[in-house]
């Protein structure tokens, strides 16, 4: 339930900083060459879209998945940059809950068991069998 709870307010509170970038323009740093003045990416999700974002170098990376997400993105918004900045403020949500959701596990905190709790609590030795002896655990 706590982790539920610290869940949502990550969310709310991410959506909350975030959400103006709906209304923000295209910036003249690296968006011309990504988006506003790329054809391919403008033209939407194809066939020939998908060949392109797996044989292309452009911007000097090659990173299909990045050209996919943006002409899936052209294919519901066309150029405006609204569609694209909620695309990324839906990717920023989903990455503050995953890291959370990892340090929980990782930390047993908010109600989560780490992933090796019994064995970071037990001594190995050859003498004991399990953790549950005297022998084998930790005081």
């Amino acid at each position: 339930m706590r982790r539920a709870v610290v869940s949502l307010l990550l969310v709310v509170l991410t959506v909350t900083v975030y959400a103006q970038v709906r209304s923000f323009g295209f910036i003249n740093l690296d968006d011309a060459g990504y988006v506003r003045d790329n054809a391919q990416v403008l033209a939407g999700l194809s066939p020939a879209g998908v060949v392109w974002a797996f044989t292309t170098t452009s911007q000097a990376n090659w990173h299909p998945l990045t050209w996919l997400s943006l002409q899936l993105d052209a294919q519901h918004g066309g150029s405006s940059p609204g569609v694209y900045h909620t695309t990324n403020l839906v990717l920023h949500v989903a990455g503050v809950l995953l890291l959370f959701l990892l340090f929980a596990r990782m930390t047993g905190a908010c109600g989560g068991a780490p992933s090796s709790r019994r064995s970071s609590r037990c001594i190995r030795s050859t003498s004991s069998r399990s953790c549950g002896s005297r022998r084998g655990r930790m005081s």
